[in-house]
């Protein structure tokens, strides 16, 4: 067995998947190695852009907004080149926020913006009223040399003083650690479906079923997987909100998160008393290990298509193994969640439900 294994790791074909294999992570190493960027920048640095806001200097040396007035982008720091990854920016500042009517205070956020188009996430934190001094995450998706820190002021007294922007390597070396993980997996995979290899499953059909719900689980997700597109659906903010609020509370020392704090301007609110968020913490994982909120989203929607195709098909091939259709059934009847609700809804409870609900009566009817 050990000489067949060598034998085939020598054909052209594998040796190609593994130098792209090796390339990808050799990429990803290099880049968790390299300095991280850091960028710091002083009261006298930043840039105002404010319309209607009257900017200046407050008596302890921040500049900004030092009259209560309406909402706006007020100030933005220079240019800066900074490669795809994970950021922390700490700042220091003054926050009295104006409120709305019913005594809601106002909440004002910093975010980055750049010149080209994709290359931020888009994420716009809140900085923490009872506070003068904060530390936010930010995401770069696309290396580029105009991204912007903005401040924007909600409403009411916002001034800044210092602030640095420095990038997070705990972000660069889990992709390091991801990539690999995926790689060990589709290797198994492959070693375990493709035709010649040593350790192939004797079930030619089982083989081919495997491929066919892997080809149908990722292109159903396809969509919803691209930056717009598809992926706007009714609850999709609801969603991101829910993975942020898990991770900020795992961050606050939470376990299990009850009450995401920052919801609701600050107030807090309890989805977990209506919802289900077991599945949900593995995107928060992922947020707190650097992942852009959409990334991690993106990662927990095809992760459960995929858990769901292959709870699907082997409860119900178990089902129906006595059954003349029982091997042809479970891939017309495997229990993806309707594409309308995936796409159009993005509805991550009816869509992770899938996970522990297969269907034995669409498989029935496949069969009749």
């Amino acid at each position: 067995m050990k000489e067949k294994i060598q034998a085939y790791l020598r054909k052209p074909a594998v040796l190609g998947l593994l130098a792209v294999q090796l390339l990808v992570v050799a990429f990803a190493l290099a880049a968790a190695l390299r300095p991280a960027a850091a960028y710091t920048f002083t009261a006298d640095q930043w840039e105002s852009i404010a319309q209607g806001s009257k900017i200046d200097y407050d008596e302890d040396g921040r500049i900004g907004v030092t009259e209560m007035t309406d909402g706006e982008d007020i100030l933005q720091t220079p240019p800066m080149t900074l490669p795809k990854g994970h950021y922390t920016v700490t700042l220091d500042y003054r926050y009295v926020p104006s409120v709305w009517e019913g005594g809601v205070e106002r909440r004002s956020c910093l975010y980055f913006t750049s010149a080209e188009a994709g290359t931020v996430t888009g994420e716009k934190p809140c900085i923490d009223v009872k506070k003068q001094q904060d530390t936010l995450t930010l995401n770069v998706s696309d290396d580029s040399e105009t991204v912007r820190l903005v401040a924007h002021n909600d409403g009411g007294i916002f001034t800044l003083g210092t602030v640095r922007i420095e990038q997070d390597m705990l972000y660069a070396g889990a992709c390091v650690a991801g990539w690999l993980v995926l790689f060990v997996l589709l290797d198994a995979f492959l070693l375990l479906t493709v035709p010649g290899s040593p350790v192939r499953l004797a079930d030619s059909e089982l083989c081919a079923c495997l491929w066919v719900l892997c080809a149908v689980a990722v292109l159903t997700c396809a969509p919803a997987l691209t930056n717009g597109g598809a992926a706007n659906g009714a609850d999709w903010s609801f969603h991101l909100s829910r993975i942020e609020g898990i991770a900020n509370g795992l961050r606050e020392g939470q376990f299990p998160v009850r009450v995401y704090s920052m919801a609701k301007d600050g107030y807090g609110y309890a989805p977990s008393l209506f919802y289900g968020e077991l599945l949900l913490y593995f995107p928060a994982v992922l947020r707190l290990l650097g992942m852009s909120v959409q990334g991690a989203y993106h990662t927990y929607l095809l992760a459960v298509q995929l858990l769901t195709a292959g709870v699907a098909f082997f409860s119900l091939r178990q089902i129906f193994k006595q059954n003349s259709a029982g091997r042809q059934c479970p891939v017309h009847a495997v229990h993806l969640p309707p594409v309308q609700n995936l796409l159009a809804q993005c509805g991550g409870g009816v869509h992770s439900h899938g996970v522990f609900a297969a269907d034995p009566g669409r498989a029935v009817r496949a069969v009749r």
